[in-house]
């Protein structure tokens, strides 16, 4: 689709606009690039890891992207239709020559996000899966209660 804007001094210039799928593609560069840089190695940001959702009829699926995460260092927390992330990575390096270290640094990411669901969680046959940095959550939709009546007797 191309959009022209007219100027008075100038003639048509077309300006292609940006398709909806790339929208948030660049965030998270701009949010990094803006965050306050830490003083030590021991105060870190925390990032917004990358989301894609899908819903079915019955169930809601969610691919998040934790990359160096392993499965017991994340904690997913659902209530009601809101669902929290959180995952933390803690590594040690240490720079070696000859056999002696001359240089260790911490490296620490964390990662937190949250998002509301337009139905309620059925919270008890949830399921999450980590697998190569990506972690796998299949959300199944809390089913209405069904109404009942009562015979008289």
């Amino acid at each position: 689709m191309n959009l022209i804007l007219r100027n008075h001094h100038t003639s048509a210039l077309p300006i292609r606009l940006r398709p909806a799928a790339f929208s948030g593609l660049f965030d998270h560069v701009l949010e990094d690039m803006f965050a306050p840089q830490t003083k030590s190695t021991t105060e870190h940001s925390v990032r917004r890891p990358r989301v894609e959702l899908s819903e079915t009829e019955h169930a809601y699926s969610a691919e998040v992207e934790l990359p160096g995460v392993g499965k017991n260092d994340v904690k997913v927390t659902m209530e009601k239709q809101l669902v929290t992330i959180e995952a933390e990575v803690r590594r040690t390096v240490d720079t070696k020559v000859d056999q002696a270290v001359t240089q260790t640094e911490e490296i620490s990411r964390k990662y937190a996000r949250s998002f509301a669901l337009e139905q309620e969680i059925d919270d008890a046959n949830a399921t999450a899966k980590m697998e190569n940095g990506i972690l796998f959550l299949t959300l199944p939709k809390k089913t209405a209660p069904v109404s009942k009546q009562l015979t008289i007797q």
